[in-house]
């Protein structure tokens, strides 16, 4: 994974710990993906997320992955940004809410979503969905 080389390099840096939660959280590895989100928590001096990690290890001991999911989407909303919850509404395939959020982070003018939108694979079960391919048109998007 290139990132892990990118973190190996510039361990200070966090855009690497994110790239690999993200994947992480893909690929369903919540032990991984809790620690990379750690490592970019401290690097970006947000303790608190940093924090949160424990908590969410704890949801995964006791409830599993779909409710790690969804808390980590929900920590993610107040901590992270409306593009990162959007990203983890998608793992758990919650199309309401990665919608809702993708939407906050147009209001927010986050760039990133024209990036993402049609090719995270986080939205991709939303592929479909006419309120997504609604959202994708509002982009200014083809579906």
């Amino acid at each position: 994974m290139q990132a892990g080389h990118l973190a190996e390099i510039a361990p200070q840096s966090s855009i690497p710990y994110g790239f690999m939660a993200r994947v992480f959280w893909l690929q369903g590895r919540v032990p991984e993906a809790l620690e990379a989100e750690k490592k970019e928590g401290a690097a970006q001096h947000r303790d608190l997320w940093v924090h949160d990690q424990e908590e969410l290890a704890r949801v995964y001991a006791h409830s599993g992955l779909q409710a790690t999911l969804m808390r980590a989407a929900e920590l993610m909303e107040s901590d992270k940004g409306s593009l990162a919850a959007a990203f983890q509404y998608g793992n758990a395939k919650n199309a309401e809410k990665a919608i809702e959020n993708l939407k906050k982070a147009r209001e927010e003018h986050n760039g990133d979503v024209v990036l993402e939108i049609k090719s995270a694979p986080e939205f991709e079960f939303m592929h479909h969905d006419p309120r997504f391919l609604d959202l994708v048109h509002q982009f200014g998007l083809d579906a």
